[in-house]
């Protein structure tokens, strides 16, 4: 069974420090927003990370938001679109594993 750190499943109630989604282009969230450009994702491929990226930073994007996971250690990403997406519908949300995650505790609530 893969370990919830390494999990790309989006957070469940009991996993949520916080429930507030946070804009990713908050000046607060500025380093996390670099590390999820700038760093290998230690859960995913390069190619799947590159397709989010993608996907996130898109015309048919409205919105990217963030939560902080401390029980999972992981980054729980949200994008919302202009349209529906033909894949997703309005939004979708996975989990992202940062190395050293300890160091974005200072957003933690």
């Amino acid at each position: 069974m893969l370990s919830p750190s390494m999990s790309s499943r989006p957070l469940d109630g009991s996993e949520y420090t916080d429930g507030e989604i946070y804009d990713i282009d908050t000046p607060s969230r500025a380093l996390l927003r670099i590390a999820l450009i700038d760093e290998p994702w230690a859960n995913m491929s390069d190619l799947s990370r590159q397709t989010w990226l993608d996907l996130m930073f898109s015309d048919a994007t409205r919105f990217v938001g963030t939560v902080l996971s401390a029980v999972r250690a992981q980054v729980e990403v949200t994008i919302v679109f202009n349209q529906p997406h033909p894949q997703y519908g309005g939004m979708v949300a996975f989990c992202v594993t940062l190395f050293r995650f300890q160091r974005f505790r200072f957003l933690l609530p």
